[in-house]
């Protein structure tokens, strides 16, 4: 598509994630006070939308409930999370104008307002999340002889979109797997992080601006883990 075949741009919006302003929590809502720019791709010009022309594609998330249920089976509890997992995979560039939007120039408000274009796939487009699992799990494909199968399996099977929740029988495969995981991600310039788990010997094996928010900065041979939530469980 040519810029000048197309003059739209996309709606946005801050999307503040405030639990206790909610009566009932989603599973996505567990971030409190973070705030996403997501944008509007639902937002109608003569009856038309963009994610009405977009090709959402086939549902590659996981189940929830199996994922759950997987989660819950060995006495080692593990969680981590995908840092901007949408942001992690690139937009080919002959696609991009249909990601315009308006905002003031350098990001100063006593700037002119300018066009932009995404450059990643973003929050409220359909075939985002199904685009960035497909990327997710093609990381781990093509890392598998190097990191092993059993992280492969680890990756599809035990993520809800970007969180991962697993369980394991030992505190050593917990940190190994996760170890491996981490460094198999990172060669496609994925970071897995918000490392929280149920086993002080885990969370010492991480640093600590890579575990969850509310353990940053515990000192964990005296403070006792608090309780952590995740896809809308404690």
């Amino acid at each position: 598509m040519n810029v000048e075949d197309s003059c739209e741009s996309l709606p946005s919006k801050p999307v503040v994630d405030d639990r206790d302003a909610v009566g009932s929590e989603s599973p996505k809502q567990q971030k409190p006070g973070q705030i996403r720019v997501v944008f509007d791709s639902s937002a109608q010009f003569e009856g038309v939308s963009l994610n009405d022309v977009l090709l959402s594609g086939p549902d590659l998330n996981n189940g929830l409930l199996g994922v759950l249920l997987r989660f819950r089976k060995e006495p080692v509890a593990l969680t981590a999370d995908i840092q901007q997992m949408f942001y992690s995979f690139m937009v080919q560039k002959d696609d991009r104008d249909v990601l315009r939007f308006l905002w003031y120039r350098d990001n100063d408000l006593t700037n002119e307002v300018v066009d932009y274009r995404m450059k990643v796939h973003v929050f409220g487009n359909s075939p985002s999340p199904d685009v960035a699992i497909f990327g997710l799990r093609k990381a781990a494909r093509e890392a598998e002889e190097e990191y092993g199968s059993d992280v492969r399996q680890f990756i599809e099977r035990d993520f809800y979109v970007d969180d991962a929740l697993k369980s394991f029988p030992t505190e050593a495969e917990a940190i190994d797997v996760l170890h491996r995981a981490r460094n198999m991600l990172a060669l496609s310039n994925i970071k897995l992080h918000k490392i929280a788990s149920n086993r002080t010997k885990v969370m010492d094996a991480f640093p600590a601006g890579d575990r969850a928010k509310d353990i940053k900065d515990l000192d964990l041979s005296v403070d006792d883990l608090p309780v952590q939530r995740s896809l809308g469980v404690s």
